[in-house]
């Protein structure tokens, strides 16, 4: 049972990570936050790949650091990443999210203080990102967060990596971290899994709540704008800063979707605890990837306008691109 949940949980986030991906690439490349998913898939991948190699032959100390550092480190920063690269145009829910942040930070402020590594690492984090997101400014929310995630990844790299362990691994089972690792590992582990749990699930709530409400607001109006929008011509690329409104209930629910997911990555193990150490986070990975993927998926397939500003181009002739009128006789002739 424990080999088969992780072997499911290694193919499901794999497959999930190169479809991210794929869709980034064949947007053009033109929207960070599905390269910021794809990452954070991939690195929710290569732990769960870990956990089967664990499961099956037991943990090595380098298995155990590639589970550590990529499935309670880093993981949850890159998805949460992509929960603000998605919603930057939203100031309401990017502050939102901010204040939730720094409320995290006055919690873990005490403990940092007295330099306990298990706080500080986790309330620096804190408050460099709740700075950030507090801002608001669109350009300043996806620039910073973007330098905060990749800043924290090579700091986590540098010192998590190299780390020893204060005890012996286990031949069997699922070490707990705080048997084997330093107190600064799992500092780090906090921050990570702490930090981008409150990022990822309060930016996606609060975007998704935000946007059913202007689209409400909306309604009440008979605002044109909501009415269905026609689909994007062949070739279209995804403009990740289109203001147009697009399908507001397609990206409310992907943002939601993507918020269960996170907070299942997050505590997935807990949550099917009774399972066993290792299948509780092999199955807490699977069904948190899936929903993870399934908001990605709701995210990219809306119309023209769509969550992630699907813009259409129209087709120009040779002709007029040079700036030549065209032949009024080329056209179809009516009645």
């Amino acid at each position: 049972m424990t080999v088969l949940a992780s072997a499911v949980a290694s193919v499901v986030s794999v497959l999930a990570s190169r479809r991210v991906g794929t869709r980034w690439r064949e947007g053009g490349r033109a929207h960070p936050a599905m390269l910021a998913w794809a990452i954070g898939l991939g690195m929710v991948g290569i732990a769960a790949v870990a956990l089967l190699v664990g499961s099956a032959t037991g943990f090595s100390r380098p298995l155990y650091r590639f589970y550590h550092l990529f499935g309670a480190v880093l993981d949850l920063p890159w998805l949460a990443l992509g929960v603000v690269l998605l919603n930057s145009r939203d100031r309401v829910a990017s502050r939102a999210t901010g204040a939730a942040v720094a409320l995290l930070f006055l919690v873990l402020l005490p403990a940092a203080l007295r330099a306990e590594p298990l706080s500080l690492v986790a309330a620096l984090l804190a408050v460099s990102w709740s700075a950030v997101l507090l801002d608001g400014e669109p350009t300043r929310v996806r620039i910073g967060s973007s330098v905060v995630v990749f800043g924290f990844s090579l700091l986590a790299l540098t010192v998590v990596l190299p780390a020893g362990f204060t005890g012996p691994l286990e031949t069997a089972g699922l070490p707990p971290a705080a048997d084997v690792l330093p107190a600064v590992s799992r500092g780090f582990a906090l921050a990570g899994t702490v930090v981008g749990a409150v990022v990822g699930i309060v930016g996606a709530v609060a975007a998704a709540g935000h946007l059913l409400w202007q689209h409400a607001e909306r309604a009440e109006t008979a605002s044109p704008v909501l009415g269905d929008q026609p689909a994007p011509a062949a070739g279209a690329r995804w403009d990740w800063q289109a203001p147009g409104p697009g399908p507001v209930r397609d990206r409310a629910v992907a943002n939601l979707l993507v918020a269960t997911g996170v907070s299942l990555v997050a505590g997935g193990a807990g949550v099917a605890s009774f399972l066993g150490a290792i299948t509780a986070d092999a199955v807490g990975i699977t069904v948190g990837v899936v929903l993870v993927a399934a908001g990605v998926q709701r995210a990219v397939s809306g119309r023209a306008g769509g969550p992630l500003g699907v813009a259409t181009v129209p087709s120009v002739s040779p002709a007029t691109a040079a700036g030549e009128r065209p032949d009024p006789g080329s056209g179809p002739v009516s009645g």
